[in-house]
């Protein structure tokens, strides 16, 4: 039994980049993630001498991506006050969400062969007795190739998981006036399919390189004809993130590490143009 602030164990691998930390690579734009408070159990059961199943199953803080709302104000400053703070959506179900992941591995040709495969569900309140379900399904896997080769990836799909920085991280669209203190308004669960993978070469145990994609698509259907960028409390709406990245690791020393990296992201609104940007990184880095 594991009790804490963990990451995501229904969504457990990332690409590779030291120039990602705190919020890993492609996140928001196909690879789920969060760092949040849970309760899990989880068991290892041997099939052979090589082959291990892991089953996982646990709770966790009812995530939806909402900025945290206030109440109550200082008289003399007109400031909201932040000891007031008003539950969220996922707070206000009065439950947590629920997530489970089964996986098997084995050792091939010195590396880890293993396939997972995940399920999330939570429930959601909106006020004024608006409610909706976030799901996903996600699958995992890290396959080792012939000539120093490995593939890893993820692929999801879900609604309402915008907490897990699915659709962009948006969970819910807000119909009519399109603001969420608004009781007439319909709400609905944002669609989100989406993944990353990545093509890993290791030269020898001091030198790798990357290569890596990832897209994260909100269903445009559901946004067209329900929401517009004038409704969903007034934020543009996004459909699409997409990156690539590619990168180089070096470590010259057990203790020291040396990278550089090019990444290019882009970002596609569901009611305006495109637009990207593209980064160079170089990183050094020191464990302990």
């Amino acid at each position: 039994m594991i009790a804490g602030q963990d990451s995501l164990f229904i969504s457990p691998d990332s690409p590779t980049s030291f120039a990602s930390l705190a919020i890993p690579a492609f996140a928001f734009a196909g690879n789920l993630w969060g760092w949040t408070p849970q309760l899990r159990v989880e068991h290892r059961f041997s099939l052979s001498d090589e082959q291990t199943v892991l089953v996982q199953a646990g709770v966790m803080d009812n995530l939806d991506w909402e900025f945290p709302q206030q109440s109550g104000q200082f008289p003399q400053q007109g400031q909201q006050n932040p000891f007031l703070r008003v539950p969220q959506a996922g707070e206000f179900s009065g439950q947590p969400s629920y997530a489970a992941r089964t996986s098997w591995s084995r050792p091939v040709m010195g590396h880890s062969l293993s396939f997972g495969a995940a399920g999330y569900y939570a429930r959601q309140a909106w006020t004024w007795s608006r409610y909706t379900d976030a799901w996903a399904g996600m699958l995992d896997w890290e396959i080792p190739l012939p000539g120093r080769f490995a593939l890893s990836g993820e692929f999801y799909r879900g609604r309402g998981i915008g907490g897990l920085g699915g659709a962009a991280g948006q969970t819910v669209l807000f119909g009519g006036s399109g603001q969420q203190s608004d009781p007439f308004a319909p709400v609905r669960g944002l669609d989100a399919i989406g993944g990353w993978s990545q093509l890993k070469f290791r030269l020898n145990p001091k030198v790798e390189f990357n290569a890596g994609v990832g897209d994260d698509n909100a269903y445009a259907g559901d946004v067209r004809g329900f929401a517009t960028n004038g409704g969903s409390n007034f934020m543009t709406i996004f459909g699409r993130n997409r990156g690539a990245l590619v990168n180089a690791i070096f470590r010259p020393r057990s203790d020291l590490v040396l990278a550089a990296e090019l990444r290019r992201l882009q970002t596609f609104p569901v009611y305006s143009s495109s637009s990207f940007a593209n980064q160079v990184n170089l990183s050094v880095g020191v464990l302990f």
